[in-house]
């Protein structure tokens, strides 16, 4: 979806792919993940993991704030006191992706001294 909607497991009976970009989970024997190509997969889960997540974040969902949506969300079937752990998978690289004017605008105002020193 490229975005940063969120969806519970709970509410996703019968789904195949829910419309999200971020799965979050707190039902026990439940698999979710999610897909990706180039973007970024990140799986997250509180610590004692009774609840988990699954987070697709591109450039267009980065700018839309999913990483922290699918975060909170994570907290909130955790419990906000709850550690998280969470694991960044494969990916592109900067060799192999190139930043054009629309990316660079979305994410300057978000990432403005990270983008500086990759750049």
């Amino acid at each position: 979806m490229h975005g940063a909607r969120v969806a519970l497991a709970e509410d996703c009976a019968g789904e195949s792919a829910p419309d999200a970009d971020a799965i979050v989970s707190a039902l026990a024997g439940i698999p979710i993940g999610v897909v990706t190509a180039d973007c970024v997969p990140i799986l997250a889960a509180s610590e004692d993991g009774r609840a988990v997540a699954a987070i697709h974040a591109g450039w267009r969902g980065l700018a839309s704030g999913v990483i922290a949506a699918g975060i909170e969300a994570l907290h909130s079937q955790a419990g906000s006191a709850q550690r998280l752990v969470a694991v960044i998978g494969p990916h592109i690289g900067a060799c192999c992706y190139e930043i054009d004017e629309p990316v660079l605008a979305a994410l300057a105002p978000i990432y403005r001294g990270e983008l500086e020193a990759a750049l």
